[in-house]
This record gives structure tokens, C-alpha cells and sequence, in this order.
């Protein structure tokens, strides 16, 4: 089956760990490829938000230094507001995703798809699939009796090809392919 145990050895360097481990590992890399490039981005929000709030103290203690000239106090706490209020609006505006290197995480990802599909055996199920259900629909109607026993027997071979699929067996179908295989 595909249960986690079963998978074997890692596809891509034949030792001994399973392909969940392998799975679960490429993950990990990822998430910290990504945290790695958005590190230096993080930094720069957390060192504007310090300033930010450094002169916003900086206005409060002007605002009650000059508490005596009502008008000049007033346009110390309302800059002081206003850098309050737009600071984080500011930091929101930096786009996160633009500073990632997305092309190395795609590559790893396919690298990923590649080695799922060898591991798997996809490829040949499907050519297997391909030909069987070319053969079922392309049959000749010559003899009945007889071409009817022997699409019978090519969709039975095609059945124990995708019979443990639960997918329907077609779009917007609530009968899956194993579903189909059973009643057949």
C-alpha cells in the first residue's frame, strides 16, 4: 500500500529512511529557506517600529516640556499620534512574499513531484491505464459473444490496475472508480 511504512527508502539518496521522513524534511527546508530570506526584512520592521516609538517618546516629552505654549504642545502629541497611528501601516505595507526567492523553492518542489512520482510508480500505472482503456474502447464488433468476453477480461485487468482508487470515477460522479470496479 502507500501507508507511511511502506514507502521504503528515500528516493533520492537510497538510504534507509522512509519517504515520509524524506517528505517531512524537504518541508522543514523550505519553511526555513523562506524564514531565512525574510529574516533581514524582520529585522529592518523591528529596528523602524524601535525608531518609530523612540520618537514618539521623544514628541511626548517635547509635548510636556512646552505643556506652557498650548499650540506648539498640541503639534508635538499630534505628530506624535500620527506616528503612532501610521506605523504599522507603514511596516503592513512591506510585501513579504516579494523578498523570497521563490525559483530554488520550485525547483526543490519538482525535484519533490519527480522523485513522488518514480518512487510511486505513477508514470507506468498510467501508461498501463492508457493502454488498457484504449484497447476496452477501440474493440471490433465482429463477433459479439466473444468481443464481449474478451473486453469483460480487458476490464478486469483494468480494474485490478486502479481498482484501490476511492477517486469518482468521473467529474461530478458519485461512484467511484473502486465503487465501479466492485458492481463489475
Amino acid at each position: 500500500g502507500l501507508s507511511p511504512g511502506a514507502w521504503g527508502k528515500d528516493p533520492r539518496h537510497g538510504d534507509e529512511t522512509s519517504f515520509a521522513t524524506y517528505a517531512l524534511g524537504l518541508v522543514e527546508a523550505q519553511v526555513s529557506k523562506v524564514q531565512a530570506q525574510t529574516t533581514v526584512v524582520e529585522m529592518i520592521k523591528v529596528v523602524f517600529l524601535f525608531l518609530t516609538n523612540f520618537a514618539v517618546l521623544a514628541g511626548v516629552v517635547k509635548a510636556s516640556v512646552s505643556w506652557q505654549h498650548w499650540a506648539l504642545s498640541f503639534r508635538w502629541l499630534l505628530g506624535s499620534w500620527l506616528i503612532t497611528f501610521l506605523a504599522p501601516f507603514a511596516v503592513s505595507s512591506i510585501p513579504m512574499r516579494m523578498t523570497v526567492d521563490w525559483n530554488k523553492i520550485d525547483e526543490d518542489f519538482l525535484d519533490f513531484l519527480r522523485s513522488t512520482k518514480k518512487h510511486l510508480g505513477l508514470e507506468s500505472r498510467l501508461e498501463a491505464l492508457t493502454g488498457q482503456s484504449g484497447m476496452v474502447c477501440n474493440l471490433d464488433i465482429g463477433n459479439m459473444r466473444e468481443d464481449w468476453a474478451s473486453a469483460k477480461s480487458q476490464a478486469l485487468d483494468l480494474c485490478t490496475i486502479v481498482g484501490p482508487i476511492s477517486e469518482p470515477f468521473f467529474q461530478g460522479s458519485s461512484i467511484s472508480v473502486k465503487d465501479a470496479c466492485d458492481k463489475f
